[in-house]
């Protein structure tokens, strides 16, 4: 009996680990740079590796997806800016235009 429970707790500890490693990342607070260890050959290292290379494809994603929306907010602070200039271009043109007419007009 003792030979079988060694080899049971030889098997489930690594799952026991295993799991408690995904819960903790699961409530965390979403850090996407923390990774299962990949100790071994066996079927829960490949988990592991399956797993850890899932996150780094989500965390790249979410790295992708910041720096669009950063890129996005410059673009309309930028636009934010612009756009009364060219409307005080665009009066000041139409201003001219009109000052033309009524000089050829005369």
């Amino acid at each position: 009996m003792a030979l079988a429970g060694l080899i049971a707790r030889t098997i489930t500890a690594p799952i026991r680990l295993t799991v408690a490693n995904l819960q903790a990342i699961a409530h965390g607070d979403g850090d996407l740079t923390r990774r299962l260890d990949v100790d071994g050959r066996n079927e829960l290292a490949e988990f592991a590796r399956a797993f850890n290379l899932f996150v780094d494809k989500i965390h790249q994603l979410v790295i992708q997806t910041a720096g669009a929306a950063a890129q996005m907010a410059q673009q309309q602070k930028n636009s934010q800016s612009t756009a009364p200039k060219l409307i005080g271009k665009s009066w000041q043109n139409n201003q001219k235009r009109i000052r033309l007419r009524r000089r050829l007009i005369k």
